[in-house]
């Protein structure tokens, strides 16, 4: 691969696509994000294909970034969408002549890496946040998916895992040869967290958490695999022998009216707070007294580390 890139012409700029399948704020969302803005500009024009309509879009264009909607990119397997999907990216990539293609996701990955061989793209890259399944869940559909993982390998030049388990299990599954995989570790914007300078009894009313109350803090987008319900049962215990704690879960997502009905048939109301999508992560994240990431799988839980952050 390297070899390939050092035989292009280096007077001219690199065209590089990165390609996500959901357009919501979530880990890969703000990875992505974070790396193509930090790429030099004056050798890379780097444009973002997804799903049109969420506040990742935003964040994008807000940097400068060109935004190419795929329209039926969907998260759940859909032959019609699916089908459709790839479509969208092959006319892209055969209008475009990327340079470089950069996949995320497990559907984004899939579509997008097939899309890439059949035009030919010159390097395929694919990032693994994480699977797309794991190991408590229904054999078949496990099966597949480490199936798809697998053919989809064979399209990339370069596997990037954001942690070294994540790499140790692509191999263990045979997802890959040892050769594609480079680890390059997950970061965070640190600044963000450190620059924090708030009045933390203040943001507590914003919430309606009280002077002394222990906070709980959770910041997820509100999917399977993230562990909500386990963690609203464990609460139960919890403020049965620590009445004065709240808890508080950070996030948008469809599991949300399952999760509210769920708070009020364990009698948890006026201890559990919804906040819904929010972009001041860094100083909700201060308020916590502990930060809780309950998911039964993840790549890299980026979370954790803004928490460390603020020594929570």
């Amino acid at each position: 691969m390297l070899n390939e890139i050092g035989e292009m012409e280096e007077c001219r700029i690199f065209k590089i696509l990165h390609v996500h399948t959901l357009p919501v704020i979530s880990g890969s969302g703000i990875h992505t994000l974070i790396i193509m803005k930090g790429l030099d500009r004056s050798k890379y024009k780097v444009e973002f294909a997804c799903a049109p309509g969420g506040d990742l879009i935003k964040e994008v264009v807000n940097c400068g970034i060109e935004f190419k909607p795929i329209k039926h990119f969907v998260q759940e397997i859909n032959v019609y969408h699916d089908l459709i999907a790839l479509w969208e990216l092959v006319y892209l990539l055969k209008k475009e002549k990327y340079d470089i293609i950069h996949t995320h996701n497990s559907k984004a990955g899939f579509i997008g890496r097939l899309a890439a061989k059949i035009v030919r793209v010159p390097i395929i890259i694919h990032t693994i946040h994480g699977f797309a399944f794991h190991e408590f869940e229904k054999p078949p559909r496990r099966i597949l998916f480490i199936f798809l993982e697998r053919l989809a390998a064979k399209f990339a030049d370069k596997l990037i895992t954001v942690s070294e388990p994540l790499k140790r299990w692509g191999l263990r599954l045979k997802i890959g040869k040892a050769e594609q995989y480079i680890t390059i570790h997950d970061g965070i914007e640190i600044e963000k967290f450190k620059k924090v300078n708030i009045d933390i009894e203040e943001k507590k009313q914003e919430f309606g958490i009280k002077q002394g109350e222990l906070v709980v803090g959770v910041v997820s987008k509100l999917w399977e695999g993230k562990g909500h319900r386990d963690i609203l049962k464990a609460a139960k215990g919890v403020i049965k022998k620590i009445p004065n704690v709240r808890f508080m879960f950070v996030g948008e997502g469809y599991l949300r009216e399952e999760l509210e009905r769920l708070t009020q048939q364990l009698g948890l109301s006026e201890n559990i707070i919804f906040t819904g999508f929010r972009r001041d992560i860094p100083e909700i994240t201060a308020i916590f007294d502990i930060a809780v990431l309950a998911s039964y799988y993840e790549g890299m839980g980026r979370v954790l580390l803004e928490a460390m952050v603020l020594a929570k």
